[in-house]
C-alpha cells in the first residue's frame, strides 16, 4: 500500500469515525506485559471455563466487571482474592483462541486496560484475537506462522500483538513472520515457551484495508 494511499484514507471521516468507536466502545491496551500470572485453578462450567489466575499486579486493577488482557484475550474480572483474580472464558472465546489449551501451572501475560495516564509505549490494542498460529521458533529470533487470512494486515516494520505483546515484524515470508526478541521481553512474558500464539493485527492496518476494498 502506497504512502499516498494511506494518507487519502486518514483524510476520509470514515476511518476517524470508526477509531473513535473502538477507542470508545470498549476496554484498549497497550501490548506492553505488566506481569507473568499463572493459571492456579480451572472449572468447566456450563458456558465454558472458569480461570482462577495469580498475579502480582496492584490490586487496583481487579475491581469487579474490570478488563484484563490474558495472553492477549480480553477478559472480565468476576472476583479477586489473595493475589488470585477469577474470569471466565466462554466457548467462543476458547474456540478461536488459545486459551482452550491453557492447564494449571500455565503461565499467561497480563495486561491491565490503558487509562489516560497510561503511556502509549507498544501500540492500541483491543484484546479482540485475530487468529492463532504456531511458533516455528522461540528464542531471541522469534519465528511464527502466518495464517492466510491475516496476510493483508502484516507488513515489513508494521507491529502485531503476540499472545498480548506488542512486537515488530522484523522479516516477512510467505508462510510465516520473524520477531527480534530482546532479554527483557523473553524474561517478563511467556513467549520463550509458547508453541501456539494468539495473534491480533494492528487496528489501523484492519481499517486501512477495510476502507481500500471498498474505494
Amino acid at each position: 500500500m502506497s504512502f499516498g494511499l494511506i494518507t487519502d484514507l486518514f483524510q476520509q471521516k470514515d476511518l476517524y469515525k470508526k477509531l473513535n468507536l473502538t477507542l470508545n466502545r470498549s476496554d484498549m491496551f497497550t501490548g506492553i506485559v505488566q506481569d507473568l500470572g499463572e493459571i492456579v485453578e480451572t472449572q468447566v462450567i456450563p458456558e465454558g471455563i472458569r480461570l482462577w489466575i495469580s498475579s502480582t499486579m496492584d490490586p487496583k486493577h481487579f475491581t469487579l466487571g474490570n478488563s484484563i488482557a490474558v495472553n492477549g484475550v480480553c477478559l472480565t474480572v468476576e472476583s479477586f482474592k489473595d493475589s488470585k483474580f477469577q474470569a471466565t472464558a466462554v466457548h467462543e472465546t476458547l474456540r478461536l483462541t488459545t486459551l482452550g489449551d491453557i492447564k494449571l501451572g500455565t503461565q499467561v501475560n497480563l495486561e491491565a486496560p490503558l487509562t489516560l495516564e497510561t503511556p502509549i509505549a507498544g501500540h492500541l490494542v483491543s484484546g479482540h484475537v485475530d487468529g492463532v498460529a504456531n511458533v516455528i521458533q522461540n528464542g531471541p529470533e522469534m519465528i511464527v506462522e502466518l495464517p492466510e487470512k491475516l496476510k493483508p494486515y502484516i507488513a515489513m516494520k508494521g507491529s502485531v500483538t503476540v499472545n498480548g505483546v506488542s512486537l515488530t515484524i522484523a522479516a516477512l515470508e510467505s508462510d510465516h513472520f520473524k520477531l527480534a526478541l530482546i532479554p527483557e521481553t523473553l524474561e517478563r512474558t511467556n513467549l520463550d515457551v509458547a508453541k501456539r500464539v494468539n495473534l491480533e493485527v494492528d487496528l489501523i492496518a484492519r481499517y486501512l484495508e477495510q476502507l481500500n476494498k471498498s474505494k
